[in-house]
């Protein structure tokens, strides 16, 4: 499963960035459990942090080498507080 672990992937459940007058800061980062589609890797679960949201998306920092920013907007769906 990590044989594309060297490489960047994308996820394919990610969102769209939403226009910044949209975004809310969280005032400070909240613990949550998120589903990630990768690429090639398939879905994984992961503990990370979310640090704003927009409506019903949600941005969270996934420190991971596949990715190449450490920020993914993520719909609320594929997001639960930890």
């Amino acid at each position: 499963m990590r044989r594309h672990r060297d490489r960047w992937q994308a996820i394919t459940n990610a969102r769209p960035i939403p226009k910044r007058t949209h975004q809310r800061d969280l005032p400070q980062p909240v613990p949550v459990r998120v589903t990630l589609h990768w690429e090639h890797d398939g879905t994984e679960l992961r503990d990370v942090e979310a640090v704003a949201w927009a409506g019903r998306d949600v941005l969270v920092e996934v420190d991971d080498p596949r990715l190449r920013i450490r920020w993914v907007w993520l719909d609320a769906d594929d997001v639960v507080r930890a």
